[in-house]
């Protein structure tokens, strides 16, 4: 039987391996497809911001098409603040302008808290 699949959504997922990971999300009901999926890590200003870094930069899944993770390696998925959330669509914006021109940019971001 086909697995049934929502409309895809930006979400915060959370890792057994403790990384919190923003992404547009579709859910099935075994797995969440991650499009676009971004990691949250503190920044090293000492501000007590975040930023946002590819997840999986090296990977052709990151900028061609999704990450698939098995639902139980996923401890929660919640729904990003609207800075967050903002932050999300800006910078995938440019990470799809800056593919379009090089194969060899990485974009990061921050998010003040």
């Amino acid at each position: 039987m086909p697995t049934k699949k929502n409309k895809a959504e930006v979400k915060i997922v959370m890792t057994h391996g403790g990384q919190v990971v923003v992404a547009n999300i579709t859910e099935t009901s075994d797995a969440f497809t991650l499009e676009k999926p971004a990691v949250l890590v503190p920044s090293s200003d000492g501000t007590g911001s975040l930023m946002l870094l590819p997840w999986v930069p090296y990977a052709n899944e990151q900028t061609e098409g999704a990450v698939t993770l098995d639902k139980s390696y996923v401890v929660s998925c919640l729904t990003p603040v609207d800075a967050c959330l903002d932050e999300y669509n800006r910078i995938g914006e440019e990470v799809d302008m800056a593919a379009m021109e090089s194969e060899e940019t990485t974009t990061t971001s921050t998010i003040d808290g």
